[in-house]
């Protein structure tokens, strides 16, 4: 009688497998009854410790065309070159100099050093090229005023800096930390329910403000330390505009202006006078869809940078939305699906062995029962599982048990 052995490979997240021997004296012809067990709870959408990014908020790029990223969950800037190749990164948590509590938003000046929104620090933190912090004239924060920055964007004809307050106005400050102004940012729209800035951007002798919880972006005067007359819709320095969605980010260039819509997991581009001129995206995983798009970027070629935030991937699309390549992109599925085809294609590991595959979540699926065709069936179909189940409760191994 033969003894049948099941392995179970419990692929939570990507861990490396060892191919072993039969035990000493059972003979080479033992039959190997193997069980993948797959964890799809919506966790495992989050990006792997393996992929370059894992849930990237905001995006910049230099004059060479080098990327940087806010990776806010790690509290980490990252920096790609022109071809996306990884150079380097910096940050951690902390209050130190060159450390960060939530790194939201970047942005670079014309002399291509980094800034960084320093959230729960209260600061606007600057960075040479290659993320060296210098002491006493590298962190802003108007005069001890600034509180919970968050949007952020950089004036390259002057480098002033321009910064969001608790989610309310809009700070104006110099390369001497001085506050030169703040915007009320309630006061450009009638009601202040919503008016979240979350993303900036400088163009010409224009502020543009997108805002995260209603569907507009605003244009007002750099110039304009109030918003003009009682009725901000209708003033000379204020101008609204509708939006597909939520608007996360802004950014404008001689192209016109970019929006980058959470909800609508779409990119919207309008001409310098509010005119819809394009749209991209739907959501999805594909090269021109995305899982809720939070940052934006443009070279001065023009190409825009996108932040798929649930996607984990930076894109780059020409100025009309054609989609160019893209940096990150793996989550801990995505991990796990390659290490299982990984599996059942090796020969070493699979000669003469009977695989399944099972899935769980709140519950147990046998999706390939253990057969000698079982490794062939597991390869083609892996690739079509996702991870739907949204609950903390979802992954229950008692229950795949």
């Amino acid at each position: 009688m033969k003894i049948l052995f099941k392995i179970l490979l419990l692929l939570l997240v990507t861990t490396s497998v060892v191919a072993k021997s039969p035990p000493p004296g059972l003979g080479s012809d033992l039959p190997a009854n193997i069980l993948i067990m797959l964890d799809v709870s919506s966790s495992m959408n989050n990006g792997a410790a393996a992929s370059p990014l894992s849930t990237p908020l905001d995006v910049a790029v230099d004059s060479n065309g080098n990327i940087f990223v806010a990776q806010v969950g790690h509290h980490l800037i990252k920096k790609f070159d022109a071809n996306g190749n990884f150079i380097k990164s910096w940050g951690g948590w902390g209050s130190g100099l060159g450390q960060f509590k939530y790194a939201l938003r970047i942005d670079v000046d014309s002399d291509d050093n980094v800034y960084a929104s320093n959230y729960l620090n209260h600061r606007v933190d600057k960075f040479d090229n290659n993320g060296i912090i210098k002491c006493c004239d590298s962190s802003f924060n108007g005069s001890g005023r600034l509180k919970y920055p968050d949007a952020l964007a950089i004036d390259r004809e002057n480098n002033d800096i321009y910064v969001s307050y608790w989610n309310k106005e809009v700070f104006k400050i110099n390369q001497e930390n001085t506050l030169i102004y703040r915007q009320r940012v309630q006061d450009l729209i009638e009601g202040s329910s919503g008016n979240y800035p979350f993303g900036l951007s400088i163009h010409g002798d224009d502020l543009y403000i997108a805002h995260a919880y209603i569907k507009y972006y605003s244009k007002i005067s750099k110039l304009a330390r109030f918003p003009g007359p009682p009725d901000p819709w209708d003033g000379p320095y204020t101008k609204m505009f509708p939006t597909s969605g939520y608007a996360w980010d802004i950014k404008v260039s001689d192209n016109g202006v970019y929006v980058a819509n959470w909800a609508t997991h779409q990119v919207q581009r309008f001409s310098h006078s509010g005119v819809l001129e394009k749209s991209w995206g739907t959501q999805g995983t594909a090269a021109n869809q995305f899982q809720s798009p939070s940052g934006l970027s443009i070279d001065k070629a023009g190409n825009v940078y996108v932040v798929d935030r649930y996607n984990h991937a930076i894109k780059k699309f020409d100025k009309d939305g054609n989609f160019i390549s893209y940096i990150g992109g793996k989550s801990k599925l995505d991990i796990a699906k390659e290490s299982i085809k990984w599996i059942v294609s090796n020969t070493e590991l699979n000669k003469g062995a009977n695989f399944g595959l099972m899935t769980w979540d709140s519950s147990a699926r046998m999706l390939v029962e253990i057969k000698p065709s079982g490794a062939q069936e597991i390869f083609n179909i892996v690739d079509g599982i996702t991870a739907n189940c949204p609950f903390p409760s979802c992954t229950d191994i008692g229950k795949a048990m």
